[in-house]
């Protein structure tokens, strides 16, 4: 399809040739660009594109929705798109799933959403991707048959936007890294509840999130790849924190995160938690951590769990809720600040199988009349 400029929808569904192959010159489209329900297409390339949507004489949402086409497509190639006025939406069944190379090398920005479900292989990047204005949403980019591998990483790292409503990236077999916000400089936010989940990814070993503000739920759990150091630029978590159940968590670092559950004179309370996480645990860096609005915990209580990592809250100053740390401290463990604690303090069995836990204990200026026990 050659075609410089089309003022309305393009539309290239149920075509279902064998190895179908779609491309040409096409330039700019109005409205939506829609591949859907070709049989077997090959794949997608579209390489002079530039933008899809708010086309001038008709500023109408456009969205690009390539999706159930059979399971064989190998290509997807956009290498001069710059904005897409609506949604992206690759949102593929089980009986379509694909992992295509995706190429998106200048895309800057997406008004709407971003679905990627069973439709991405490989090293997927968006490296100019600044703004994003709906949900960003990364499932299930791994195919049953063991012959064919899913997406291998994922990288957003000029995200910046101020306007993603939220992020899951869930469930991706095959993806060992993850880096999601803009590094160096200011990261994304999330508005009020805007939930985080980097959740149930079996092989990531490097997470990486750059948000400045996640004004919902931040879930980085069941992440399970060998040694996996969780660290990045984030700033306020509005709700909870919660590292759980990663099979060899080696590191937690966030030494921009200073507040957990938002102004801990408000609500709603969000609570951090970090346990369950294997047995390789070395350190949890949080050093610019001022308040947690609610409890603070760090429970193991399986053998194949107990760690002894060295902890740094040098700024912790309240909590308002209970601190449990158990089999989860190492070293001289000090909180030099934290003068309120809402809850009781819970500090035992802080020793690893080798007898080389917690060295010494020093909370001395705790001042609260508010510590239960």
């Amino acid at each position: 399809l050659n075609a410089a400029s089309v003022n309305t929808a393009v539309t290239l569904d149920n075509n279902d040739g064998t190895n179908l192959n779609i491309s040409g010159s096409l330039g700019v489209v109005g409205t939506t660009l829609s591949v859907q329900s070709c049989a077997d297409l090959y794949s997608v390339t579209f390489d002079n594109l530039t933008s899809i949507g708010g086309f001038p004489f008709n500023p109408t949402d456009g969205d690009l929705i390539i999706q159930a086409n059979g399971k064989e497509v190998n290509s997807i190639s956009f290498e001069t798109l710059e904005t897409v006025d609506g949604d992206i939406s690759m949102d593929n069944a089980a009986a379509n799933e694909t992992t295509p190379t995706l190429s998106f090398p200048l895309l800057e920005q997406v008004d709407g959403l971003m679905l990627f479900d069973r439709a991405a292989g490989g090293a997927v990047s968006f490296p100019e991707l600044t703004d994003v204005g709906g949900s960003i949403t990364f499932t299930t980019n791994s195919v049953t048959l063991p012959a064919i591998a899913g997406m291998s990483s994922l990288s957003m790292t000029k995200l910046n936007s101020a306007s993603v409503n939220a992020v899951t990236i869930t469930g991706n077999a095959e993806m060992t890294a993850c880096i999601i916000g803009n590094t160096p400089g200011t990261g994304f936010s999330t508005p009020d509840g805007g939930d985080i989940s980097i959740s149930n990814n079996a092989k990531l070993q490097t997470l990486t999130l750059n948000a400045d503000v996640a004004g919902g739920i931040v879930t980085l759990n069941n992440n399970d790849g060998t040694n996996l150091a969780v660290s990045g630029s984030l700033g306020d978590v509005a709700e909870g924190l919660t590292i759980e159940d990663c099979a060899s968590l080696a590191s937690v670092s966030f030494p921009s995160l200073e507040r957990v559950g938002g102004d801990p004179e408000n609500t709603p309370a969000g609570t951090l938690t970090i346990d369950e996480n294997g047995s390789v645990l070395t350190s949890v860096s949080l050093p610019a951590l001022v308040s947690v609005d609610g409890a603070l915990t760090m429970n193991n209580t399986a053998a194949g769990d107990y760690v002894a990592p060295t902890l740094d809250f040098s700024d912790l100053a309240r909590v308002d809720g209970t601190i449990t740390i158990y089999h989860a401290a190492g070293g001289a463990v000090s909180f030099p600040d934290l003068t309120t604690v809402g809850g009781s303090i819970l500090i035992s069995f802080n020793n690893d199988a080798n007898l080389t836990g917690m060295s010494s204990l020093t909370l001395d200026a705790l001042s609260s009349a508010a510590v239960s026990s």
